[in-house]
């Protein structure tokens, strides 16, 4: 994974940001207590066990470590092979009076997250390490663009829910088809098209329809970028905003959550050595 490049001071400032970045505990034995289906390729899964873990940003990440039965038992040998199955996915919704949280996996049959999720009921358990996060919106910024496939959308929604009044803020995210749009709690104001532009790639390899944002997307040089999805349309992205566009590289945050061809690179899972 890519470490995204510093972001400008939001609320608390960078000196906050970089300490609840550099903030990590765990392992932490979860329980899952619910799981649902948000869109037809989206499962949400719902645990306890994180009480007294203290938000790290919208943006916090954790690694997760899967049993291979539905529960650790007592053998220690499963702890040690759960370590050889952990991916990082953003934890949403995190109480740290409650220890509840939940978590979002885009899932495509193959890989270790991904199917665990979808055989996943009340009961199940698995082990947190973090959070870590390290976003803020920039509150001097003259408009805030999120950039992201479906991979990536969770931590959007969760970025977008800091915003203040005011804020400019437009949204370009690529899924797969309709049935995968979810509500981002942006609503277009009077005089104004939607600040949020769903990019549907069809029969496009996935990336591709954020990639053929390069070139297209526009933004001010006071603008504050977020991108995250596939390494190389990250890549090209954040090239076309600095170097085409000439906004400082502390205004774009650039995360690769995975790689295309990569043995762990679907976009249904993320991050190359982290998702599957």
């Amino acid at each position: 994974m890519t470490q995204p490049p510093r972001t400008p001071a939001g609320r608390g400032g960078a000196g906050r940001r970089e300490q609840r970045s550099a903030r990590r505990r765990g392992p932490v034995r979860c329980v899952v207590t619910a799981v649902s289906r948000p869109t037809p390729r989206t499962v949400r899964v719902e645990i306890a066990g994180l009480a007294g873990v203290e938000p790290t940003g919208p943006d916090q990440r954790v690694t997760l470590a899967f049993p291979t039965g539905r529960t650790f038992g007592t053998d220690p040998a499963e702890a040690a092979a759960a370590r050889r199955r952990r991916r990082t996915y953003t934890l949403l919704d995190l109480d740290p009076e409650t220890g509840s949280a939940a978590i979002e996996f885009v899932v495509h049959g193959a890989g270790i997250a991904g199917p665990w999720a979808q055989q996943a009921q009340p009961g199940d358990e698995l082990d947190v390490t973090g959070p870590i996060g390290r976003f803020d919106l920039d509150a001097d910024a003259a408009e805030h663009v999120l950039i992201c496939d479906e991979t990536g959308i969770p931590a959007a929604r969760a970025i977008l829910r800091g915003r203040t009044a005011g804020m400019r803020v437009r949204v370009y995210a690529e899924v797969s088809d309709a049935a995968e749009r979810v509500d981002l709690g942006l609503r277009a104001e009077e005089g104004t098209g939607s600040p949020v532009t769903w990019l549907e790639r069809g029969a496009r390899a996935p990336g591709e329809a954020m990639a053929a944002l390069v070139g297209e997307v526009r933004c001010e040089p006071s603008a504050q970028v977020w991108v995250a999805g596939e390494a190389s349309a990250v890549r090209a992205l954040r090239t076309h905003l600095v170097a085409e566009l000439g906004l400082e590289r502390r205004r774009v945050t650039a995360v690769a959550y995975w790689t295309a061809g990569h043995a762990e690179g679907d976009p249904a899972s993320g991050r190359p050595g982290e998702h599957d």
